[in-house]
């Protein structure tokens, strides 16, 4: 994030509010629905933990918002414009965002916000909206978004909970990367992010090239896919793990496993791509679909559990 980030917020929501609401999964995202202002106005958005700031776009949007649901502060009686501009640098080559910082009211499912900070942005960069920056109010979530409480019947055993680095944006230590439980490379130092907003696992090219080095028969599938893209064969699908606060956090194969690359062919696409010009991990949907996930923003960590 550049220039003038939004403000921090005035008012929290109540520690002992509890609330659940299933999400929709679309294309790999997961989106639900949030009012802002009064009355309140229903947006649908994706629930991104990987952009710590919440901006929506506006009534005045360019073509590019075409199909979203727009936020007019103009409408809201709690809308106050601060005067002040923001400017975004998104993460997996989204692009950019700018624009203006408004304070409002966001309610998500039951649990009220009051003047929490709202960027309104007139050129939206991807396919969703990103509410990200609410976790600061009320946080937590899942394929079930639970604000304030954990749903028991969706997982067996203990959560395994990791301090993150970074608390903005749920920024973990990744320790070593793993192939079939051997180590392939220690990376202790190098940063993880845990995004909701991505469906692969994204990391620097030496360490990617590194792990597929690793995988009998793994092949550069960049001329076909794009760069960055990696093939395994079909009948020996890796489990591909990543070790953060020194626990192991395996990807099931099935998932690890994108789709078969051509129709006919014994190659199938891995999950875990290069990306050499982000500085860090991303740990997206493919990981995520291997656990349930509780980020605690009272005691700064992230838990996994067995789904």
């Amino acid at each position: 994030m550049t220039n003038n980030p939004a403000p921090e917020k005035l008012a929290a929501t109540s520690k002992q509010a509890t609330a659940s609401e299933p999400l929709t999964d679309f294309e790999d995202l997961w989106f639900g629905t949030i009012t802002v202002g009064t009355p309140p106005q229903t947006l649908t958005v994706d629930f991104d933990t990987g952009i710590s700031d919440t901006f929506l776009p506006v009534v005045g949007c360019d073509a590019t918002c075409a199909g979203h649901t727009l936020y007019n502060p103009a409408a809201s009686s709690t809308a106050i414009n601060t005067s002040d501009s923001f400017s975004l640098q998104l993460h997996a080559g989204e692009g950019d965002t700018t624009g203006s910082v408004f304070m409002d009211t966001v309610t998500i499912v039951g649990l009220t916000a009051q003047d929490q900070a709202v960027g309104m942005n007139f050129a939206t960069p991807s396919t969703s909206d990103y509410p990200a920056g609410l976790w600061d109010n009320v946080a937590d979530i899942g394929s079930e978004l639970s604000l304030g409480s954990v749903n028991t019947a969706l997982f067996t055993g203990e959560f395994r909970n990791v301090l993150p680095i970074k608390e903005v944006f749920y920024a973990l230590n990744l320790q070593a990367l793993h192939a079939n439980n051997e180590v392939i490379a220690t990376a202790n130092g190098v940063t993880a992010i845990i995004d909701t907003g991505s469906t692969l696992l994204l990391g620097d090219e030496v360490s990617v090239k590194m792990l597929y080095s690793a995988i009998p028969g793994a092949k550069d599938a960049s001329a076909v896919l794009g760069p960055g893209f990696f093939t395994v064969p079909c009948n020996r699908i890796p489990t591909v793990g990543i070790t953060l606060g020194n626990q192991l956090f395996n990807v099931a194969p099935d998932i690890f496993n994108l789709e078969v690359l051509l129709e006919g062919t014994a190659d199938c696409v891995g999950s875990v791509v290069s990306q050499d010009d982000i500085p860090f991990w991303v740990l997206g949907e493919i990981f995520l679909r291997n656990f349930y996930t509780v980020f605690n923003q009272g005691s700064a960590r992230v838990g996994f559990a067995t789904p």
